[in-house]
């Protein structure tokens, strides 16, 4: 009896100290981001927000889900995936329905960019870090470059 009580403790502590974690690469982009650039790539043109909005528009992501601001709108109950480490197809979400700045636009064409597209699955942004700091996230069909801060 002991010895069944004592396998009962030992895997019910092994089971209670597993977690499950929903995309072990989805810590890539993990935290909260502030967009401080875009780079259109045809003319390498760099835009940097206008005075004010840089810490207001940003987003958070967090377990396969993200939040941010436009520095117009909401955005909320986004969802997003990784497909391999540099790979990412962002989902559905919903925001605000406030007219938008042209800085806050290009957050929002990157966040369409799997929704807008004619082919299926879609092309994914691709994602590098060039620093513990930084996000750059290049948009398929789009030609935009948008860098972000870890704020």
């Amino acid at each position: 009896m002991l010895k069944y009580l004592l396998y009962t403790i030992l895997l019910a502590s092994l089971i209670s100290s597993c977690r499950r974690d929903n995309d072990p690469g989805s810590t890539i982009l993990e935290g909260r981001w502030k967009m401080v650039a875009v780079k259109e790539n045809a003319t390498q043109q760099i835009y940097l927000p206008p005075n004010g909005q840089a810490a207001k528009t940003w987003l958070k992501f967090e377990s396969l889900k993200f939040t941010g601001h436009t520095g117009s709108n909401a955005i909320f109950n986004g969802s997003f995936k990784l497909t391999n480490s540099t790979d990412v197809v962002f989902g559905i979400f919903n925001m605000t329905d406030v007219t938008e700045q042209d800085w806050g636009r290009y957050m929002l064409q990157m966040l369409g960019s799997c929704l807008i597209q004619s082919v299926m699955p879609c092309k994914p942004c691709k994602i590098t870090r060039p620093s513990e700091n930084l996000l750059v996230i290049d948009l398929p069909g789009m030609h935009y470059t948008i860098t972000f801060e870890r704020f």
